[in-house]
């Protein structure tokens, strides 16, 4: 049953920082379209580079949750939430990048 509790933190986490990534993107570049707030989150939230940013930052905090649900201490290897960090922010940037030469 906490393995559950555990996986759904993760995957709860993963949303919760999505959102707040994609309102503060939202916030940040303004209203891009006539259609309002709703509408440029909604189009920030589908954003596949900022959801593997996400997926690194929780793939970093796993021993945090794991310690939060268990009560006790678990070592996880960092290379893969590095590996999609780094992917996420390049993508990032080649996106911006080819949406500021079209």
């Amino acid at each position: 049953m906490k393995k559950i509790i555990y996986y759904f933190t993760c995957i709860l986490s993963w949303l919760v920082i999505v959102f707040i990534f994609a309102a503060i993107r939202t916030l940040i570049v303004g209203g891009e379209s006539n259609f309002g707030f709703w509408y440029d989150l909604g189009k920030a939230v589908v954003n596949i580079p900022l959801w593997i940013i996400t997926l690194g930052i929780v793939l970093y905090s796993r021993p945090y949750l794991y310690l939060l649900v268990f009560e006790k201490k678990r070592a996880y290897n960092q290379t893969t939430a590095a590996i999609c960090f780094g992917i996420g922010l390049v993508l990032l940037v080649l996106s911006a990048v080819i949406n500021l030469l079209i």
